[in-house]
């Protein structure tokens, strides 16, 4: 081509692109009005004038005194007079022709009601010089943002904030903005030396006429694409293309959006939602998810299938229409916890479709799905836990012969009335049932036909009494009744027992059929009153038993009331409680340790059991002196004492390699770990004598974790903190601490050597023993058995699971010289 050619050609795309200018300017949507450096109009195009509502002629300069050629000032004062607040605007106008190089910004609020965007903005030369300003106006009354039709100028695109290029019908690059430029990093030449081709990495050479064609005939295509960026690097972009023509001139206005991070998001999003949607539909578990209301918005195949339902069936429930009416009511107040805290853990019981139910434990936690707060929950079914507890409680708290209530459960019931006697102010009776010759039938007859004859008697006790009265089975042939709210008069309380007593020995002594065999037993009575706590429960068990003999010494089948004379243990104790206060003051305990092993032989540590060196009786053990010190509030310091002397023997300990790891375990009065400062008394010691705490255990029992649970979990988490372990002695005796096993900070469960003295022979201790094993492998507790005193108890425990032991097969209670020689013996051995 030759150089007239060139030129002719330039020429030529420089008029196209003029024109390609002057026609969207004078189409754009915006009012524009351009002036120069003496302010005067150079030129607007119409939309100016349509916006701003001022007389073509007063503006096109062949009016004398019109605007094309005068100064702005009048022009300007017109248009912002129509303006809400034109003081405003003026203030700023002259602020922007006191300084050339201010760039303004902003909304003008019409008193028509219409609301324009001004962007005013000075221009300049290539070489910096003052030429001019530009005002552009749109009207923005309906649409807040800016607006992406092809018809804005180039004014306007350069700062537009999404990146805008022009391509002509070879696909080249006519026209870029500032965005664009920035957007895939070249200058403005470089973009205009470039073809979308370069960009684009979807669009092919071959089909641009085909997608030209087709643009042609839409007006406009929205899409989605990936542009190159001048390093390389590959950009998701959102694309709105425009097809306008103008004078014959056909080009594509192009406007893109880098969408790379919302698409990394979505991905991220739909990856995180896919995860989600695969626990939740294929968990083991099952899952709901609730509105805030409580409806049910979404719930998993276990969840459905194991109520019964369909998943369409349960969609729009409220969960209060699945739970019982126990668990229904205490909704609302789950509700309100668990907005507090965030989560939370309880037990319910939910109604399947066939209108069985399902004990269940609900995990809730509130979370944030698709940005609304729903709770999630999870859902386990806990009918093998329940039943596994009730089998238990059975097991522990009645008699498996007679159905009746055994030791255990007479004793919480006998709480329980001692408690509503003092309430109500109504006496109470306790009697001790014997049955006459029940040795000889079973010497006779085989103990088939003595089980025989017990179980019978139980029901004839049972239909004796009243609804509010116990009948318990100590064993043997032994039976205790409570009788309860009988009189509040001593007297008249006397004679109601006595006729309840009448009618069960009228019961108890007619003939039984044992089989092939008739027979008839008769029963021996003692019965003791009681009103409110004024004596102890183990000392009305006493009476009762007492007077039990009475009545066998008055010739059986008969009744029997304690004698109050014959009370004088209760004096000897009330004279034990004046010496257990002189033994602490001149510091007459002693501790003894009695040797814990594993499963073989080895020592792993001790109990520590205080003992008190009577100067008189010689040795007075715990088991005596420690309820009086709980009742006489002694009991803080001989715990104290307890405490330190633990402690102590550590710290000895700890400085011998033979003796090194050994545990010592302490037991903790109820008094002494309720006491507010009780974990600081701990914490003290542990600090004083620079021990490991790990080596350190405390022994709880069951009852005494029960009062104030709350405060007892909150005791234990600090002792846990502390770094002691912490161990359940008596397992397996307390009554309704089940449901709370599984919140106590454990590191040890203890089994109650009532359950070990028969376990070789009684399977209902085998039973229980062989489930708190269960229960404390799946709980991750260690366990130990107290009270082992053959080698035959300890195979039968050690082939259950139980690998720890104390008793008296390896040792008895030893002083601290005897304790150490023993393990000295036994290392060298």
């Amino acid at each position: 081509m030759s150089a007239a050619s060139n030129i002719k050609k330039n020429a030529s795309d420089i008029e196209l692109k003029n024109s390609l200018i002057k026609a969207i300017y004078d189409a754009s949507p915006d009012g524009i009005l351009v002036v120069d450096a003496d302010r005067k109009v150079i030129s607007h195009n119409s939309r100016f004038v349509e916006i701003w509502n001022i007389p073509a002629e007063h503006l096109c300069g062949t009016v004398p005194g019109t605007a094309i050629g005068m100064n702005d000032g009048p022009l300007l004062a017109k248009i912002i007079n129509q303006a809400e607040s034109p003081e405003y605007y003026s203030t700023r106008i002259q602020a922007l022709y006191a300084d050339p190089d201010l760039i303004d910004y902003c909304d003008i609020n019409l008193n028509d009601g219409r609301v324009l965007e001004c962007n005013t903005r000075p221009i300049h030369s290539s070489d910096g010089e003052y030429l001019g300003r530009v005002w552009v106006f749109h009207d923005i009354s309906q649409f807040k943002q800016v607006n992406k039709s092809l018809q804005y100028t180039q004014f306007v695109s350069d700062h537009a904030p999404d990146s805008i290029i022009w391509l002509d019908e070879h696909a080249r690059i006519v026209y870029a903005n500032d965005a664009a430029c920035s957007l895939y990093g070249y200058s403005k030449n470089e973009m205009n030396s470039l073809t979308i081709f370069d960009m684009d990495v979807d669009v092919k050479v071959e089909r641009w006429p085909e997608h030209w064609q087709k643009l042609q005939l839409q007006g406009s295509m929205n899409f989605e694409t990936k542009h190159r960026q001048k390093g390389g690097a590959i950009l998701q972009v959102e694309v709105s293309a425009n097809f306008v023509q103008f004078e014959g001139a056909t080009i594509n206005v192009v406007f893109i959006r880098n969408i790379s991070e919302r698409k990394e998001q979505q991905k991220k999003l739909e990856a995180s939602r896919t995860r989600f949607e695969t626990l939740f539909d294929y968990s083991s578990d099952g899952q709901f998810i609730l509105d805030m209301q409580g409806n049910l918005i979404d719930v998993n195949r276990t969840a459905y299938e194991g109520l019964g339902y369909s998943k369409a069936e349960l969609m729009g429930m409220k969960v209060t229409e699945l739970d019982t009416p126990e668990f229904a009511a205490k909704v609302p107040e789950r509700m309100k916890h668990l907005m507090a805290q965030g989560s939370a853990v309880f037990e319910s019981a939910h109604y399947r479709k066939n209108g069985s139910i399902m004990p269940i434990e609900i995990k809730a936690r509130i979370i944030e799905l698709e940005g609304e707060k729903v709770v999630f929950c999870v859902i386990r079914d806990i009918t093998e836990r329940k039943v596994a507890e009730e089998e238990i409680r059975n097991l522990a708290f009645f008699d498996p012969l007679t159905k009746l209530p055994n030791r255990r459960l007479l004793i919480d019931r006998l709480q329980q009335a001692i408690v509503s006697s003092m309430r109500n102010g109504r006496h109470g009776a306790l009697l001790f049932i014997d049955l006459d010759h029940f040795k000889t039938l079973n010497d006779t007859l085989g103990h088939d036909i003595g089980d025989m004859l017990l179980q019978q008697v139980s029901l004839r006790l049972k239909s004796s009494v009243r609804e509010v009265d116990t009948v318990a089975r100590l064993g043997g042939d032994e039976f205790m009744l409570i009788l309860e709210e009988l009189s509040p008069n001593i007297v008249e309380a006397g004679t109601q027992t006595e006729e309840i007593v009448e009618k069960i020995i009228a019961e108890v002594s007619r003939f039984y059929q044992l089989g092939t065999y008739e027979y008839r037993t008769t029963p021996s009575v003692g019965a003791t009153l009681f009103l409110g706590n004024h004596v102890k429960l183990e000392e009305l068990m006493k009476q009762a038993d007492i007077a039990m003999y009475q009545s066998k010494k008055a010739g059986r089948n008969t009744l029997r009331f304690f004698d109050p004379e014959m009370q004088r243990s209760i004096n000897d104790q009330a004279m034990l409680a004046s010496d257990l206060l002189k033994a602490v003051e001149e510091k007459q305990f002693k501790l003894f340790f009695q040797v814990q092993v594993d499963h073989r032989g080895r020592a792993t540590g001790a109990e520590a059991l205080a003992r008190w060196i009577h100067p008189e009786s010689g040795i007075v053990s715990s088991a005596d002196f420690i309820p009086l010190a709980e009742e006489t509030g002694l009991i803080h310091v001989v715990g104290k004492w307890v405490l330190d002397t633990a402690c102590k023997v550590l710290q000895k300990w700890q400085q011998d390699e033979s003796t090194r790891g050994l545990l010592l375990a302490i037991n903790v009065s109820s008094r002494q770990f309720h006491k507010a400062d009780f974990a600081s008394d701990v914490k003290a010691a542990v600090d004083e004598y620079g021990i490991d705490p790990k080596l350190l255990k405390l022994e709880l029992t069951e009852s005494m974790l029960l009062d104030n649970i709350e405060e007892t979990i909150l005791t234990m988490n600090t002792l846990n903190d502390i770094g002691v372990m912490l161990s359940l002695d008596d397992f397996g005796t307390g009554y309704s601490s089940l449901q709370y096993l599984k919140r106590l900070p454990l590191d040890q469960l203890k089994i109650d050597q009532s359950f070990v003295r028969d376990i070789v022979t009684d399977s209902s201790d085998k039973a229980i023993v062989r489930t708190i094993i269960a229960m404390a492998e799946s709980l991750g507790l260690d366990v130990i058995a107290e009270g082992v005193e053959t080698v035959e108890q300890r195979q039968q425990l050690s082939v259950m699971g139980c690998n720890n032991f104390q008793g008296f097969l390896f040792s008895k209670p030893l002083n601290v010289v005897e304790f150490e020689a023993l393990l000295n013996s036994n290392h060298a051995g």
